[in-house]
């Protein structure tokens, strides 16, 4: 469901100590991998396409939860991103 509220009901993982984003059209590299079986969620990002930044884990994630699945089992994926107050370009280079 597509929201905006940010309440601890809602967060599923934290990590305050992600290293600085440059401004300076620095690509960045995301990989999230989702271990259906364990119900873990990780995310890694990086400067570099070798992914061995892990920036975040969420355990005990279970998508179904937080998804309305079509048929039980499909589902549609949107990327945002936000910089408040502040004027960025956001590029989606590939997926």
């Amino acid at each position: 469901i597509i929201t905006a509220e940010h309440s601890a009901a809602r967060t599923v993982a934290m990590n305050d100590q992600i290293f600085i984003l440059r401004p300076d059209s620095t690509v960045y590299y995301g990989k999230l991998v989702y271990d259906a079986d364990k119900k873990q969620i990780q995310f890694f990002l990086d400067s570099t396409n070798k992914y061995n930044n892990l920036v975040l884990t969420a355990e005990n994630f279970d998508f179904s939860q937080y998804l309305q699945l079509e048929l039980g089992d499909f589902a549609h994926i949107g990327i945002t991103s936000t910089t408040g107050a502040a004027t960025q370009i956001h590029e989606l280079l590939s997926w």
